[in-house]
Order: C-alpha cells, then sequence, then structure tokens
C-alpha cells in the first residue's frame, strides 16, 4: 500500500501568527504499510521516504503517527527532519551537551512530540525512514485509526497540524486513507531567501555566534589597509554590500546587527598583533559604513587577537611534518600574553625551526585576516 503526502512548507513568521500559503511543494511517500495485533501488543511498519524539499535550510519538520480512537489517542515515535543548517546547528548542540543526542532506534514508541526529544527519530531531506513501532495493545485501540500530524518549526514559532489519516481502521488493511496531507504555510521574507543561499547572512535570533569562517577579508604581512587585488577581497566586499543593500532596501527586512571579528596570524609581538587586529577590524568597518547607509552602531567588532584556534584547526587538517608534536604545543592551556610567547617559542625549537617555517608558509597568510564577518537580519512585520 502507497500513500503520497504533498507536503506545503510551513514558515513561521516571527512573533506573527498570520499565513500566507507558500508556492514550496515537497512531498513524503509512505509504503509498504503493515498493522496488525500481537497478544498483547499492536505493530505497525511502513517505510517513508523524505523528499528533497521537505524542510527549508534552517527549519524543522516534526512527522508524528498518532493511534487515535475518539478522544483517546497515543503519539508514537516523531521523525524529525532537518533542514541542512538546522541540522548543522543540532549537531553543534549535541557535541556540547551529548545526554540531549538522540541515541533511540525506530523500534521503540514515544508520547513526546518536540525537536528536541531523544527518542525522535532523526532524519533530512531525501532520506527514507523504515518505521517500525510496537506498543502495548489496550481496548480503546480495537478499530483506531493510525494519523500524522506535522509541527513546522522554524527561528521563531511552531505550528503544529492535523494533517489526515495515514490508515483506518488498523489492522484491517486499511479500508480507509487520505491521499494528500498539506500544511499551511507562510512567505518568505528577503531575509530568509539570503540566509538560505549566503552563509554570512544569519537571522537575529542567531546573534551571538560566531560563524566562523562564513566570509573573509584577507591582509598582508603587518598591514590593516584593504587590498582589493589580494586574494578574493574585492568579490568579497561586493557580496557583502549587496546584500546590505538589498537588506536595507527589502519592505519585510532589514539589517540589524554586523559582527567583524579581527585577526592576526600568531607570529611576532603579541600586543603588536592585538593592536594589529584591532585595527584591521576598524579599516572593514569603516569600508562598509562608507559604502552603505549603515550606521557605525550597527557594526561591531571584536579584537579576536592571535588566531590560535584557526592555526589549531589548518595544522589538524593537515599532513604537514611533525605534526603530534605541533598539536602538543597548540593543545596547551594559554593564560595570557606571556603563555603565547611561550608557544611560539617551543614551536619554532621543533625540529630545527622546520615545522615552523612551514607554517609560516602556508597557514599564518590564511590567518592574517578580518575575518568571521556576519551579517544580522530582522524581519519587518
Amino acid at each position: 500500500m502507497t500513500r503520497f503526502i504533498n507536503i506545503l512548507a510551513v514558515l513561521c513568521l516571527c512573533c506573527t501568527g498570520v499565513f500566507a500559503q507558500s508556492t514550496h511543494d515537497a512531498t513524503v511517500r509512505i509504503t509498504n504499510i503493515e498493522s496488525y495485533q500481537q497478544p498483547g501488543s499492536m505493530k505497525i511498519d511502513f517505510d517513508m521516504q523524505i523528499g528533497e524539499k521537505a524542510a527549508r535550510s534552517r527549519d524543522n519538520l516534526t512527522l508524528i503517527p498518532v493511534i487515535k480512537n475518539g478522544d483517546r489517542q497515543l503519539e508514537l515515535q516523531p521523525v524529525v527532519v532537518r533542514g541542512r543548517r538546522a541540522k548543522i546547528l543540532f549537531e553543534r548542540r549535541a557535541i556540547a551537551s551529548p545526554s540531549t543526542a538522540s541515541t533511540n532506534t525506530a523500534n521503540q514508541y514515544t508520547t513526546v512530540n518536540t525537536r528536541n526529544s531523544v527518542n525522535a527519530i532523526n532524519s533530512g531531506n531525501g532520506q527514507t525512514v523504515e518505521y517500525s513501532a510496537t506498543v502495548p495493545f489496550e481496548e480503546w485501540m480495537e478499530g483506531s485509526s493510525l494519523v500524522l500530524d506535522g509541527v513546522y518549526e522554524n527561528c521563531c514559532s511552531a505550528v503544529r497540524t492535523n494533517l489526515g489519516i495515514i490508515e483506518s481502521p488498523l489492522s484491517q488493511k486499511g479500508l480507509y486513507a487520505q491521499e494528500k496531507f498539506i500544511i499551511p504555510g507562510t512567505h518568505r521574507t528577503t531575509g530568509d531567501r539570503l540566509a538560505e543561499k549566503l552563509p554570512y547572512v544569519n537571522p537575529m535570533s542567531e546573534y551571538g555566534t560566531i560563524h566562523k569562517g562564513n566570509t573573509t577579508v584577507y591582509f598582508h604581512l603587518n598591514k590593516y589597509d584593504i587590498d582589493q587585488t589580494y586574494r578574493d577581497n574585492r568579490r568579497t566586499l561586493a557580496d557583502i554590500l549587496a546584500a546590505v543593500r538589498e537588506l536595507e532596501a527589502a519592505p519585510d527586512s532589514r539589517v540589524e546587527k554586523i559582527v567583524i571579528v579581527g585577526h592576526a596570524s600568531p607570529e611576532g609581538g603579541v600586543r603588536a598583533n592585538e593592536l594589529l587586529s584591532q585595527n584591521r577590524g576598524n579599516t572593514v568597518h569603516k569600508y562598509i559604513t562608507d559604502h552603505s547607509t549603515l550606521t557605525a552602531d550597527r557594526i561591531e567588532i571584536i579584537n579576536g587577537g592571535e588566531d590560535w584556534d584557526g592555526l589549531r584547526e589548518l595544522v589538524e587538517a593537515s599532513d604537514m611534518p611533525d605534526k603530534a608534536a605541533v598539536m602538543a604545543v597548540l593543545n596547551e592551556p594559554t593564560w595570557g600574553a606571556k603563555s603565547n610567547e611561550s608557544k611560539k617559542t617551543q614551536l619554532r625549537a621543533i625540529n630545527g625551526g622546520r615545522p615552523y617555517r612551514y607554517m609560516l608558509e602556508n597557514m599564518f597568510p590564511t590567518l592574517r585576516s578580518a575575518a568571521y564577518i556576519s551579517v544580522y537580519y530582522g524581519n519587518i512585520e
């Protein structure tokens, strides 16, 4: 038995209850539906093929099968479909708090329906879930139906909708089933659309998170003036300004904040590098205000100083000589300028300075940057 579920994705307008139908269409295909009673239990199996565009990049779609009979019901294990960027955020949170990560398998059932449920089946666009649930049979389940609820959740709100019936009555080979399930949706703002395609454009709800490496302006050694011919600087600056101008001209979005994190590579004196990274942030700040209508108070500069974290990531991903010895030094705790100078001395001493010269040539140029530029937008009601 096959069911086709057409889903019009929900994107909830921040802080409003107004909805308008979206033109975004996604299909979930349910096949191989089997439901039958066993001694003391009921077993339900089906395959769920999730469409390529079931959940937008930043959003979560939770599909909840429910056994229902009159006013009695039991929610089964939910399937959470995470968009691309929502999945990244979930994985980061799982690393920070492993106890919240989902470790359950599909042969369990649950009565919770939130996206953070430890019992949820985590899935994504374009994937297939082999769904199986076994629950204790109760008398009220005789003649019950299997229905599907959906919760579409974005940064600001969530909407739960009863989508319809998967099979009714259960255990009798589906005498009735709804073929098309529709979730009402809302329009996407200019900011929402830009955020889907530009990694450095983010909703204001994500302010406070440094989106490292999204877009970068690079500088020459010991310099803080912008050379547009250096690396991809000209294109990077043009792209940032284009996004800012589009947001500022839009009737439904605006730039709330731009965050610039200035950095210097771990070479030279610590105090000099702190001043250099601050000046690099100031330079990008001035460039943006000079070429847009943004006022200075909407641009925040963070002095990141020497980018030891960036160096650690580059070394870890490389096959450089004496990598293990270098990582041992980089992983030592850092306590102020004196500790950083000690690290530099240790790095220069490894194998006669060979790995240090390698980093100087191949890694430090990447770290000479006013990097991690993020544009945060808000939606206008």
